[in-house]
Protein backbone atom coordinates (compact mmCIF):
# COMPACT_ATOMS: atom_id res chain seq x y z
CA UNK A 1 0.00 0.00 0.00
CA UNK A 2 1.06 3.60 -0.38
CA UNK A 3 0.33 6.76 1.51
CA UNK A 4 1.09 10.44 1.19
CA UNK A 5 4.51 11.18 2.62
CA UNK A 6 2.84 13.84 4.76
CA UNK A 7 4.94 16.80 3.68
CA UNK A 8 4.93 19.75 1.33
CA UNK A 9 7.61 22.33 0.57
CA UNK A 10 7.19 25.63 2.37
CA UNK A 11 9.20 28.83 2.35
CA UNK A 12 11.05 29.35 5.61
CA UNK A 13 9.67 32.88 5.58
CA UNK A 14 6.13 31.49 5.58
CA UNK A 15 5.57 31.87 9.29
CA UNK A 16 4.70 34.65 11.74
CA UNK A 17 4.92 37.62 9.37
CA UNK A 18 3.05 37.77 6.05
CA UNK A 19 5.02 35.94 3.36
CA UNK A 20 3.99 38.60 0.82
CA UNK A 21 6.22 41.71 1.24
CA UNK A 22 3.60 44.05 -0.26
CA UNK A 23 1.08 42.98 2.40
CA UNK A 24 3.70 43.49 5.10
CA UNK A 25 4.42 47.05 3.94
CA UNK A 26 0.79 47.97 3.28
CA UNK A 27 -0.31 46.73 6.68
CA UNK A 28 2.40 48.82 8.36
CA UNK A 29 1.36 51.90 6.33
CA UNK A 30 -2.28 51.45 7.36
CA UNK A 31 -1.44 50.57 10.94
CA UNK A 32 0.83 53.54 11.70
CA UNK A 33 -1.25 56.05 9.78
CA UNK A 34 -1.93 59.00 12.07
CA UNK A 35 -0.04 57.68 15.10
CA UNK A 36 3.05 59.85 14.58
CA UNK A 37 0.75 62.90 14.41
CA UNK A 38 -0.77 62.17 17.80
CA UNK A 39 -3.57 59.94 16.58
CA UNK A 40 -4.95 57.83 19.39
CA UNK A 41 -7.41 54.95 19.28
CA UNK A 42 -10.76 55.70 20.90
CA UNK A 43 -11.06 54.64 24.53
CA UNK A 44 -7.41 55.15 25.52
CA UNK A 45 -4.95 52.36 26.13
CA UNK A 46 -6.28 48.82 26.18
CA UNK A 47 -6.05 46.86 29.48
CA UNK A 48 -3.06 44.95 28.07
CA UNK A 49 -1.10 48.14 27.32
CA UNK A 50 -2.12 49.62 30.67
CA UNK A 51 -0.64 46.52 32.37
CA UNK A 52 2.57 46.99 30.36
CA UNK A 53 2.95 50.65 31.38
CA UNK A 54 2.04 49.95 35.01
CA UNK A 55 4.84 47.41 35.22
CA UNK A 56 7.35 49.89 33.73
CA UNK A 57 6.25 52.61 36.17
CA UNK A 58 7.30 50.54 39.19
CA UNK A 59 10.87 51.87 38.94
CA UNK A 60 11.21 55.41 37.47
CA UNK A 61 15.00 55.13 37.16
CA UNK A 62 14.81 51.89 35.24
CA UNK A 63 12.05 53.34 33.09
CA UNK A 64 14.36 56.18 32.01
CA UNK A 65 17.01 53.62 31.04
CA UNK A 66 14.40 51.68 29.08
CA UNK A 67 13.24 54.80 27.22
CA UNK A 68 16.83 55.66 26.34
CA UNK A 69 17.55 52.14 25.04
CA UNK A 70 14.33 52.15 23.04
CA UNK A 71 15.27 55.44 21.34
CA UNK A 72 18.73 54.12 20.45
CA UNK A 73 17.20 50.91 19.08
CA UNK A 74 14.88 52.96 16.86
CA UNK A 75 17.83 54.96 15.50
CA UNK A 76 19.74 51.75 14.78
CA UNK A 77 16.74 50.12 13.11
CA UNK A 78 16.24 53.11 10.80
CA UNK A 79 19.66 52.43 9.28
CA UNK A 80 18.27 49.12 7.99
CA UNK A 81 14.77 50.13 6.93
CA UNK A 82 12.73 53.24 6.29
CA UNK A 83 9.63 51.34 7.42
CA UNK A 84 10.53 51.72 11.10
CA UNK A 85 7.57 53.80 12.28
CA UNK A 86 7.76 53.54 16.07
CA UNK A 87 9.70 56.78 16.62
CA UNK A 88 9.10 56.77 20.38
CA UNK A 89 7.94 54.37 23.07
CA UNK A 90 4.67 56.31 23.39
CA UNK A 91 3.98 55.92 19.67
CA UNK A 92 4.67 52.21 20.13
CA UNK A 93 2.19 52.08 23.00
CA UNK A 94 -0.43 53.76 20.84
CA UNK A 95 0.46 51.27 18.12
CA UNK A 96 0.09 48.40 20.59
CA UNK A 97 -3.32 49.69 21.58
CA UNK A 98 -4.36 49.87 17.92
CA UNK A 99 -3.13 46.27 17.48
CA UNK A 100 -4.84 44.90 20.57
CA UNK A 101 -8.34 46.40 20.32
CA UNK A 102 -9.51 43.28 18.50
CA UNK A 103 -8.40 39.77 17.54
CA UNK A 104 -5.83 39.08 14.79
CA UNK A 105 -7.31 39.26 11.32
CA UNK A 106 -6.71 37.96 7.83
CA UNK A 107 -5.42 40.96 5.86
CA UNK A 108 -5.96 41.49 2.14
CA UNK A 109 -4.11 43.91 -0.14
CA UNK A 110 -3.86 44.90 -3.80
CA UNK A 111 -0.36 43.92 -4.97
CA UNK A 112 -0.77 45.52 -8.40
CA UNK A 113 -2.70 45.00 -11.63
CA UNK A 114 -5.86 44.62 -9.53
CA UNK A 115 -4.51 41.42 -7.97
CA UNK A 116 -5.81 40.90 -4.43
CA UNK A 117 -3.94 38.57 -2.09
CA UNK A 118 -4.42 37.76 1.57
CA UNK A 119 -2.12 36.82 4.43
CA UNK A 120 -2.59 36.42 8.18
CA UNK A 121 -1.67 39.21 10.56
CA UNK A 122 -1.06 36.56 13.16
CA UNK A 123 1.23 38.38 15.58
CA UNK A 124 0.49 42.12 15.61
CA UNK A 125 2.80 42.90 18.55
CA UNK A 126 5.69 41.21 16.74
CA UNK A 127 5.23 43.72 13.90
CA UNK A 128 6.13 46.51 16.33
CA UNK A 129 9.16 44.85 17.91
CA UNK A 130 10.47 42.98 14.86
CA UNK A 131 12.96 45.52 13.49
CA UNK A 132 14.26 46.86 16.79
CA UNK A 133 14.81 43.29 17.97
CA UNK A 134 17.46 42.99 15.28
CA UNK A 135 19.61 45.81 16.73
CA UNK A 136 22.26 45.81 19.49
CA UNK A 137 20.23 48.23 21.62
CA UNK A 138 17.07 46.22 20.98
CA UNK A 139 18.83 43.07 22.15
CA UNK A 140 19.89 44.77 25.40
CA UNK A 141 16.39 46.20 25.85
CA UNK A 142 14.48 42.98 25.19
CA UNK A 143 16.77 40.86 27.40
CA UNK A 144 16.08 43.02 30.47
CA UNK A 145 14.14 41.27 33.22
CA UNK A 146 12.01 44.36 33.90
CA UNK A 147 11.07 44.73 30.23
CA UNK A 148 10.16 41.04 29.97
CA UNK A 149 8.10 41.36 33.17
CA UNK A 150 6.21 44.25 31.53
CA UNK A 151 5.80 42.27 28.31
CA UNK A 152 4.55 39.28 30.28
CA UNK A 153 1.92 41.50 31.94
CA UNK A 154 0.85 42.83 28.53
CA UNK A 155 0.72 39.42 26.86
CA UNK A 156 -1.08 37.76 29.78
CA UNK A 157 -3.86 40.35 29.51
CA UNK A 158 -3.95 39.90 25.74
CA UNK A 159 -4.19 36.13 26.20
CA UNK A 160 -7.14 36.51 28.57
CA UNK A 161 -8.90 38.60 25.95
CA UNK A 162 -8.30 35.92 23.31
CA UNK A 163 -9.93 33.39 25.64
CA UNK A 164 -13.05 35.57 25.92
CA UNK A 165 -16.04 35.46 23.61
CA UNK A 166 -15.33 39.09 22.64
CA UNK A 167 -12.37 37.78 20.62
CA UNK A 168 -14.63 35.86 18.21
CA UNK A 169 -15.34 38.94 16.05
CA UNK A 170 -12.77 37.82 13.43
CA UNK A 171 -14.27 34.33 13.17
CA UNK A 172 -16.57 35.23 10.29
CA UNK A 173 -16.82 34.74 6.54
CA UNK A 174 -16.68 38.52 5.99
CA UNK A 175 -13.71 40.59 4.79
CA UNK A 176 -10.84 40.17 7.27
CA UNK A 177 -12.48 37.09 8.77
CA UNK A 178 -10.73 33.77 9.18
CA UNK A 179 -13.52 31.92 7.38
CA UNK A 180 -13.68 34.11 4.29
CA UNK A 181 -12.97 32.26 1.05
CA UNK A 182 -9.34 33.44 0.83
CA UNK A 183 -8.64 32.74 4.52
CA UNK A 184 -10.12 29.24 4.31
CA UNK A 185 -7.95 28.53 1.27
CA UNK A 186 -4.95 29.58 3.37
CA UNK A 187 -6.00 27.43 6.34
CA UNK A 188 -6.49 24.44 4.03
CA UNK A 189 -3.21 24.87 2.15
CA UNK A 190 -1.50 21.96 3.93
CA UNK A 191 -4.49 19.68 4.54
CA UNK A 192 -4.02 17.56 1.43
CA UNK A 193 -7.39 16.51 -0.01
CA UNK A 194 -9.31 17.55 3.12
CA UNK A 195 -11.28 20.71 3.85
CA UNK A 196 -11.24 22.60 7.15
CA UNK A 197 -14.57 21.21 8.34
CA UNK A 198 -13.52 17.65 7.42
CA UNK A 199 -10.36 18.03 9.51
CA UNK A 200 -11.14 19.91 12.72
CA UNK A 201 -13.65 19.63 15.55
CA UNK A 202 -15.79 22.77 15.77
CA UNK A 203 -17.88 24.17 18.61
CA UNK A 204 -20.53 26.15 16.70
CA UNK A 205 -22.27 26.20 13.36
CA UNK A 206 -20.80 28.00 10.35
CA UNK A 207 -19.54 30.58 9.81
CA UNK A 208 -18.21 31.28 13.33
CA UNK A 209 -17.37 27.67 14.27
CA UNK A 210 -15.60 28.58 17.56
CA UNK A 211 -16.57 30.50 20.69
CA UNK A 212 -13.24 32.31 21.10
CA UNK A 213 -10.09 33.09 19.16
CA UNK A 214 -8.10 30.81 21.47
CA UNK A 215 -10.37 27.82 20.87
CA UNK A 216 -9.98 28.42 17.10
CA UNK A 217 -6.20 28.62 17.42
CA UNK A 218 -5.95 25.48 19.59
CA UNK A 219 -8.54 23.49 17.62
CA UNK A 220 -8.41 19.69 17.72
CA UNK A 221 -8.32 17.22 14.86
CA UNK A 222 -11.31 15.00 14.24
CA UNK A 223 -10.61 11.30 14.68
CA UNK A 224 -12.10 10.31 11.33
CA UNK A 225 -12.40 11.77 7.85
CA UNK A 226 -15.79 11.72 6.06
CA UNK A 227 -14.74 8.41 4.45
CA UNK A 228 -14.04 6.86 7.88
CA UNK A 229 -10.25 6.91 7.60
CA UNK A 230 -8.11 8.63 10.27
CA UNK A 231 -7.47 12.36 9.77
CA UNK A 232 -3.85 12.09 10.93
CA UNK A 233 -2.96 8.38 11.15
CA UNK A 234 0.21 7.17 12.82
CA UNK A 235 2.01 5.83 9.76
CA UNK A 236 3.14 3.14 9.85
CA UNK A 237 1.66 1.49 12.94
CA UNK A 238 4.39 0.75 15.48
CA UNK A 239 4.22 -3.04 15.28
CA UNK A 240 7.59 -4.27 14.04
CA UNK A 241 8.67 -0.71 13.22
CA UNK A 242 9.46 0.50 16.72
CA UNK A 243 12.60 2.22 15.43
CA UNK A 244 10.51 5.09 14.00
CA UNK A 245 10.25 8.54 15.62
CA UNK A 246 7.07 10.42 14.81
CA UNK A 247 6.61 14.14 14.24
CA UNK A 248 5.20 15.59 17.49
CA UNK A 249 3.87 18.79 15.88
CA UNK A 250 2.42 19.87 12.55
CA UNK A 251 5.44 21.90 11.49
CA UNK A 252 8.11 22.95 8.98
CA UNK A 253 11.65 21.65 9.37
CA UNK A 254 14.31 24.30 9.97
CA UNK A 255 17.52 22.33 10.61
CA UNK A 256 19.07 19.26 12.25
CA UNK A 257 22.38 18.08 13.67
CA UNK A 258 23.92 14.87 14.99
CA UNK A 259 26.41 13.90 17.70
CA UNK A 260 25.66 16.95 19.84
CA UNK A 261 27.41 17.51 23.14
CA UNK A 262 26.32 18.95 26.49
CA UNK A 263 28.15 22.23 25.80
CA UNK A 264 28.49 21.96 22.05
CA UNK A 265 28.35 24.33 19.11
CA UNK A 266 25.85 23.45 16.43
CA UNK A 267 23.68 25.04 13.75
CA UNK A 268 25.41 28.40 13.48
CA UNK A 269 29.14 28.87 13.45
CA UNK A 270 30.64 30.69 16.40
CA UNK A 271 27.76 30.44 18.88
CA UNK A 272 27.21 27.89 21.64
CA UNK A 273 23.74 26.36 21.52
CA UNK A 274 24.36 23.84 24.25
CA UNK A 275 22.00 21.11 25.44
CA UNK A 276 22.72 22.21 29.00
CA UNK A 277 21.40 25.72 28.35
CA UNK A 278 18.49 24.52 26.21
CA UNK A 279 17.33 22.43 29.18
CA UNK A 280 17.46 25.44 31.51
CA UNK A 281 21.09 25.74 32.57
CA UNK A 282 22.06 26.55 36.14
CA UNK A 283 18.58 27.85 36.99
CA UNK A 284 16.88 24.51 36.25
CA UNK A 285 19.40 21.86 37.31
CA UNK A 286 16.68 19.22 37.68
CA UNK A 287 16.27 19.42 33.89
CA UNK A 288 19.72 20.43 32.67
CA UNK A 289 21.32 17.51 34.47
CA UNK A 290 19.80 15.31 31.75
CA UNK A 291 22.10 17.02 29.21
CA UNK A 292 24.94 14.57 29.91
CA UNK A 293 22.56 11.64 29.26
CA UNK A 294 21.70 13.12 25.84
CA UNK A 295 25.29 13.66 24.68
CA UNK A 296 26.00 12.04 21.34
CA UNK A 297 22.38 12.23 20.28
CA UNK A 298 20.76 13.95 17.32
CA UNK A 299 18.58 17.05 17.25
CA UNK A 300 15.96 18.49 14.89
CA UNK A 301 14.31 21.91 15.02
CA UNK A 302 10.97 22.77 13.38
CA UNK A 303 8.57 25.69 13.61
CA UNK A 304 4.81 26.13 13.40
CA UNK A 305 2.96 28.61 11.21
CA UNK A 306 -0.39 30.28 12.09
CA UNK A 307 -2.45 27.78 10.07
CA UNK A 308 -0.86 24.72 11.68
CA UNK A 309 -2.35 22.47 14.37
CA UNK A 310 -1.02 23.85 17.68
CA UNK A 311 -1.14 20.82 19.96
CA UNK A 312 1.90 18.63 20.66
CA UNK A 313 1.87 14.83 20.77
CA UNK A 314 4.34 12.25 21.98
CA UNK A 315 6.88 11.15 19.34
CA UNK A 316 7.38 7.75 21.02
CA UNK A 317 5.83 5.45 23.62
CA UNK A 318 7.43 6.12 26.97
CA UNK A 319 7.43 7.54 30.48
CA UNK A 320 7.57 11.29 31.08
CA UNK A 321 10.38 11.69 33.60
CA UNK A 322 10.20 15.49 33.85
CA UNK A 323 8.05 18.33 32.55
CA UNK A 324 8.42 22.00 33.34
CA UNK A 325 7.66 25.44 31.87
CA UNK A 326 10.71 27.74 31.85
CA UNK A 327 10.52 31.53 31.90
CA UNK A 328 12.44 33.41 29.23
CA UNK A 329 12.41 36.38 26.88
CA UNK A 330 9.70 37.17 24.33
CA UNK A 331 11.20 39.26 21.50
CA UNK A 332 14.98 39.24 22.07
CA UNK A 333 17.26 38.19 19.21
CA UNK A 334 20.98 37.43 19.31
CA UNK A 335 22.29 40.06 16.88
CA UNK A 336 25.84 38.73 17.25
CA UNK A 337 24.99 35.60 15.23
CA UNK A 338 26.79 35.54 11.91
CA UNK A 339 26.10 33.68 8.67
CA UNK A 340 22.34 33.87 9.15
CA UNK A 341 20.56 33.21 5.82
CA UNK A 342 18.07 35.74 4.52
CA UNK A 343 15.04 33.62 3.70
CA UNK A 344 13.36 36.37 1.73
CA UNK A 345 15.85 37.56 -0.82
CA UNK A 346 15.97 41.31 -1.31
CA UNK A 347 13.82 42.19 1.70
CA UNK A 348 15.43 43.35 4.93
CA UNK A 349 12.13 43.45 6.79
CA UNK A 350 11.01 40.78 9.20
CA UNK A 351 11.69 37.12 9.85
CA UNK A 352 14.53 37.89 12.29
CA UNK A 353 12.91 35.57 14.83
CA UNK A 354 12.80 32.72 12.33
CA UNK A 355 16.34 33.26 11.05
CA UNK A 356 17.63 33.17 14.62
CA UNK A 357 15.32 30.47 15.88
CA UNK A 358 18.10 28.15 17.12
CA UNK A 359 19.19 30.81 19.62
CA UNK A 360 15.60 31.05 20.88
CA UNK A 361 15.97 27.49 22.21
CA UNK A 362 18.13 29.02 24.93
CA UNK A 363 16.39 32.32 25.59
CA UNK A 364 12.66 32.07 24.96
CA UNK A 365 9.84 30.98 27.20
CA UNK A 366 9.70 27.23 26.69
CA UNK A 367 8.53 23.89 28.02
CA UNK A 368 10.90 20.96 28.48
CA UNK A 369 9.75 17.33 28.65
CA UNK A 370 12.13 14.43 29.20
CA UNK A 371 10.81 11.06 27.99
CA UNK A 372 12.23 7.57 28.60
CA UNK A 373 11.06 5.23 25.81
CA UNK A 374 9.43 2.03 27.10
CA UNK A 375 9.68 -0.01 23.91
CA UNK A 376 12.95 -1.97 24.17
CA UNK A 377 12.99 -2.40 20.41
CA UNK A 378 13.13 1.37 19.86
CA UNK A 379 16.84 1.39 20.80
CA UNK A 380 16.44 4.89 22.21
CA UNK A 381 17.93 5.77 25.60
CA UNK A 382 16.31 9.16 26.18
CA UNK A 383 14.42 11.99 24.48
CA UNK A 384 14.20 15.68 25.34
CA UNK A 385 11.23 17.48 23.79
CA UNK A 386 11.54 21.28 23.95
CA UNK A 387 8.50 23.41 23.05
CA UNK A 388 9.51 26.99 22.31
CA UNK A 389 7.13 29.91 22.83
CA UNK A 390 8.13 32.93 20.76
CA UNK A 391 6.57 36.39 20.60
CA UNK A 392 2.99 37.35 21.52
CA UNK A 393 1.48 35.24 24.29
CA UNK A 394 4.23 32.58 24.14
CA UNK A 395 2.02 30.39 26.29
CA UNK A 396 2.61 26.65 26.66
CA UNK A 397 0.16 24.45 28.54
CA UNK A 398 1.03 20.89 29.61
CA UNK A 399 -2.03 18.63 29.31
CA UNK A 400 -0.92 14.97 29.47
CA UNK A 401 -0.99 14.97 33.30
CA UNK A 402 -4.67 15.97 33.28
CA UNK A 403 -5.71 12.63 31.79
CA UNK A 404 -7.86 10.50 34.09
CA UNK A 405 -5.62 7.44 33.94
CA UNK A 406 -3.82 5.60 36.77
CA UNK A 407 -0.44 6.54 35.30
CA UNK A 408 -0.74 9.72 33.21
CA UNK A 409 3.04 9.88 32.85
CA UNK A 410 2.84 6.76 30.63
CA UNK A 411 2.29 7.98 27.06
CA UNK A 412 1.85 6.28 23.71
CA UNK A 413 2.83 7.48 20.26
CA UNK A 414 0.39 10.28 19.48
CA UNK A 415 -0.72 10.99 23.07
CA UNK A 416 -1.42 14.70 23.44
CA UNK A 417 1.21 16.26 25.71
CA UNK A 418 0.27 19.93 25.56
CA UNK A 419 -0.85 23.02 23.67
CA UNK A 420 0.65 26.19 22.23
CA UNK A 421 -1.78 28.99 22.95
CA UNK A 422 -1.67 32.07 20.76
CA UNK A 423 1.85 33.08 19.78
CA UNK A 424 4.86 31.98 17.83
CA UNK A 425 5.96 28.43 18.39
CA UNK A 426 8.61 25.91 17.49
CA UNK A 427 10.06 22.70 18.86
CA UNK A 428 13.39 20.94 19.24
CA UNK A 429 13.61 17.17 19.63
CA UNK A 430 16.82 15.65 21.02
CA UNK A 431 17.12 11.86 20.62
CA UNK A 432 19.88 9.82 22.28
CA UNK A 433 20.07 6.31 20.78
CA UNK A 434 21.46 3.26 22.54
CA UNK A 435 25.14 2.46 22.09
CA UNK A 436 25.74 0.99 18.65
CA UNK A 437 22.77 2.80 17.10
CA UNK A 438 22.31 6.08 15.23
CA UNK A 439 19.48 8.49 14.41
CA UNK A 440 18.81 9.13 10.72
CA UNK A 441 16.42 11.93 9.75
CA UNK A 442 14.49 10.04 7.10
CA UNK A 443 10.79 9.42 6.64
CA UNK A 444 8.88 6.16 6.18
CA UNK A 445 10.15 5.94 2.59
CA UNK A 446 13.77 6.64 3.65
CA UNK A 447 13.59 10.06 2.00
CA UNK A 448 15.58 12.80 3.77
CA UNK A 449 13.72 15.00 6.21
CA UNK A 450 15.21 18.40 5.47
CA UNK A 451 14.85 22.15 5.79
CA UNK A 452 11.75 23.74 4.27
CA UNK A 453 9.56 20.62 4.35
CA UNK A 454 6.18 20.97 6.05
CA UNK A 455 5.57 17.66 7.82
CA UNK A 456 2.27 16.39 9.20
CA UNK A 457 1.95 15.36 12.81
CA UNK A 458 2.34 11.58 13.35
CA UNK A 459 4.42 11.23 10.17
CA UNK A 460 7.84 9.59 10.47
CA UNK A 461 10.67 12.13 10.78
CA UNK A 462 13.52 9.86 11.94
CA UNK A 463 14.64 6.27 12.26
CA UNK A 464 16.99 4.59 14.73
CA UNK A 465 19.28 2.11 13.01
CA UNK A 466 22.44 0.11 13.83
CA UNK A 467 25.51 2.27 13.22
CA UNK A 468 26.76 -0.09 10.52
CA UNK A 469 23.42 -0.26 8.66
CA UNK A 470 22.25 2.09 5.94
CA UNK A 471 18.61 2.62 5.05
CA UNK A 472 17.59 1.28 1.65
CA UNK A 473 15.68 3.85 -0.36
CA UNK A 474 12.15 2.87 -1.24
CA UNK A 475 11.45 0.56 1.71
CA UNK A 476 7.88 -0.72 2.01
CA UNK A 477 5.88 -0.56 5.25
CA UNK A 478 2.32 -1.31 6.22
CA UNK A 479 0.52 2.00 6.48
CA UNK A 480 -2.92 3.29 7.32
CA UNK A 481 -4.63 5.00 4.39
Amino acid sequence: MSVSSGFTERSLYHTRLPPTPVIHRQFLNDHFSGLSRGGFPAGGYTPAVQAFLKELDKDPINKEEILSLFNVAIEQAQKFSESTRSKTLMISCRSLTKSLVGPPKFYKANIGQDTIVGDPIGVPVYFIFDLISNTPAGYRLLCRNDVNAALKALLTKWGKYLESEASSSALTDKEGGWFSDSALAFLESDLGDLHFDDTYITELEKPQRYKTWDSFFTRKFKQKRPDGKPVRPINPQRGDHSFFIYNPCESTVLCSASDVRSCDTFWIKGKNYSLYEMLGGDEYCDLSNYAKDLEGGAIILSYLAPQDYHRWHSPVAGTVLAAKILDGSYYANDVAVEHVPDFLSGDSNGAHMIRLQPWLNLASTRTVLVIKPTDVNSHIDLIAFILIGMVEVSSCEITYDKRSTPHPEQVEVGTELGIFHFGGSAYALVVKPEKGYKVIFQDVYDSPVKSGQHRWIHSVIAQVRPENQSCVSGSSYDVVL
